[in-house]
């Protein structure tokens, strides 16, 4: 992985970004109102920017958990919470 982790989490942010626009024109597509060429071609810019950046799936796996905080209780939960968004 070249660059800072930081630089690494845009690289997944903008892959994600890109496959949810792939995912959004398969869904007009299957309702009738996108072109099957719209969703080939957005599918296509997601997955060559998957492979330019040597994205993995264990990558994307871990950068969706970077953000978890894991507790033992709903009094825990709400103590996590409280210092959040203090």
């Amino acid at each position: 992985m070249a660059g800072t982790l930081e630089q690494r989490y845009e690289i997944l942010d903008e892959y994600l970004a890109l496959a949810f626009k792939a995912q959004e024109m398969d869904y007009y597509y299957e309702m009738g109102t996108g072109s099957y060429a719209d969703f080939d071609k957005a599918r296509e810019r997601a997955m060559e920017y998957y492979h330019a950046h040597g994205i993995t799936r264990q990558e994307l796996t871990d950068y969706k958990k970077r953000d978890t905080i894991k507790v033992k209780s709903a009094e825990e939960a709400v103590s996590v919470l409280n210092r959040m968004f203090s």
